[in-house]
């Protein structure tokens, strides 16, 4: 499969930025790391592989409005992609080096979804990717081409989007170890709204959807506590196991068709700012969220009282495990 045509499919799963994915992202097939290099402290990053199929954009819906006039076609980034439908990109040769982007966002900062994403036809070669969100406010994603990562901003980061006012991001790539540019390559920047789940153009059925792969991968320096899996009779039923209270859990998931999984402790629902878990495609990626007393309303339970976690299935029609781990 080319570039091209793996960039036109969906990026799966949309696990909510605060999940400690450092441990979680060296299990998949990644090469990428996005991390802050300035600006407020505790905000965390995710990022996920390429994916699921999705629908391409079509004539008629709005397009970028970027400072830096686009130099490839305005597909360059798919429609949607991770439950978001993208409101405004732009893209570049390689060898421009910077581009900027311009957007009214009609939700919140921290549901924007921030896109980069590049290709060359030396894919080994890798790339700093700095995007400045405002003054001293940047991230920096270093990785090979050949990838489409994201970013969404946490909620201790400086104020640089409000809705309805127009607002400037700017993206800079250069080649990790120093030298020129590439010619002959690509980048780009874009910035996406989420979309609610029965509206997401989620990708067709496979006429056999394969198995559940029941495997999490251990993550260092955690240990894990409990593991739930679907009623193989009945996807949608919510599933229970008991835990001991700590202050703080990673819950990692696998989930054989998309939908949705809410989290519930003692009845309490704990999807947090971000919303459930949920799975976009059929692609089977590992993903996660954290679950700790900061997304408690109210008092939370006593570190070591026995809790009851309980995994709430909506839209699911095929297997899921989840497993939760701590830290010992």
């Amino acid at each position: 499969m080319s570039l091209r045509e793996r960039f036109d499919e969906a990026i799966g799963g949309s696990p909510p930025p605060t999940v400690e994915f450092d441990e979680i992202i060296r299990r998949a097939t990644r090469r990428a790391r996005i991390t802050r290099i300035a600006g407020v402290a505790a905000a965390t990053l995710v990022v996920v592989a390429t994916g699921a199929a999705v629908a391409l954009r079509v004539a008629g819906e709005p397009t970028t409005i970027a400072t830096t006039p686009p130099t490839m076609a305005p597909q360059y980034f798919p429609t949607y992609a991770l439950g978001n439908r993208i409101i405004a990109e732009v893209s570049a040769p390689l060898k421009d080096g910077q581009v900027e982007l311009t957007f009214t966002p009609s939700v919140r900062q921290q549901d924007l979804t921030v896109f980069v994403r590049c290709d060359a036809m030396a894919s080994s070669t890798t790339y700093k990717m700095t995007v400045e969100l405002s003054p001293g406010e940047m991230t920096l994603a270093t990785q090979s081409c050949g990838e489409l990562d994201f970013f969404r901003p946490g909620p201790g980061w400086a104020q640089f989007a409000e809705i309805g006012q127009p607002t400037t991001i700017r993206m800079t790539i250069a080649p990790s170890g120093g030298g020129p540019h590439l010619a002959d390559g690509t980048f780009g920047l874009a910035v996406g709204e989420p979309v609610p789940f029965l509206d997401y153009p989620l990708p067709p059925r496979p006429a056999d959807v394969p198995p559940l792969d029941p495997t999490l991968s251990a993550i260092e320096g955690w240990t894990s506590v409990a593991r739930i899996q679907a009623d193989p009779s009945d996807p949608g039923r919510p599933q229970s196991a008991s835990v001991r209270w700590s202050e703080h859990f990673i819950v990692a998931t696998r989930a054989q068709t998309p939908g949705q999984l809410h989290l519930e402790v003692n009845g309490v629902r704990m999807d947090g700012q971000y919303g459930p878990l949920t799975v976009w495609d059929y692609d089977q990626r590992e993903t996660g969220l954290n679950l700790d007393a900061a997304t408690w309303v109210g008092p939370p339970p006593a570190p070591g009282e026995e809790v009851a976690v309980t995994v709430v299935p909506e839209h699911m029609t095929g297997g899921w495990v989840v497993e939760i781990f701590t830290q010992m």
